[in-house]
């Protein structure tokens, strides 16, 4: 998740007025969609693992 805030020696430091920046959503939206199979993995992170059976 984004960081919106950072806090050191009793200073705080918001960051992007708490908001997902672009390339923050742009990433979360890519991995998200390569780990659901919505949008194509080009590096060949995910592999496809058969259903072997139920779990009692």
């Amino acid at each position: 998740s984004p960081i919106g805030e950072l806090n050191w020696n009793g200073k705080t430091i918001i960051i992007n007025n708490q908001q997902i920046g672009q390339i923050s959503q742009r990433l979360y939206d890519t991995i998200t969609g390569i780990q659901l199979g919505k949008i194509e993995d080009p590096f060949q992170w995910t592999v496809k693992v058969k259903e072997v059976g139920t779990v009692l």
